[in-house]
């Protein structure tokens, strides 16, 4: 499990190029968050990252493991509005 702390991710969000990813949290995070040892540090970098997106400074993306959990990523943004929009990649759907 990587917990990253809020000090740790605030040094990593300032120092990352725009469209840098930045790896915040390995695991089940909404399960996580309410139970186990780590349950405040946790809960504290959840926080931060869904703050920092509400604020137009991220947009969060998760990696499924193939094990059980998931990657969570925070990927900067240039702070302009509407910028979320185009950190999108496009969908191509092949059927």
């Amino acid at each position: 499990m990587v917990v990253m702390t809020i000090k740790e991710f605030e040094t990593a969000l300032h120092n990352a190029p725009v469209g840098g990813k930045i790896l915040y949290y390995t695991g089940l995070l909404i399960l996580d968050r309410e139970v186990g040892r780590q349950f405040a540090a946790i809960h504290a970098i959840g926080t931060a990252a869904w703050e920092a997106y509400k604020a137009g400074k991220v947009t969060l993306v998760q990696k499924s493991l193939p094990c059980f959990g998931a990657e969570y990523y925070a990927v900067k943004l240039s702070g302009k509005r509407n910028d979320r929009t185009s950190a999108r990649k496009p969908l191509s759907l092949r059927w």
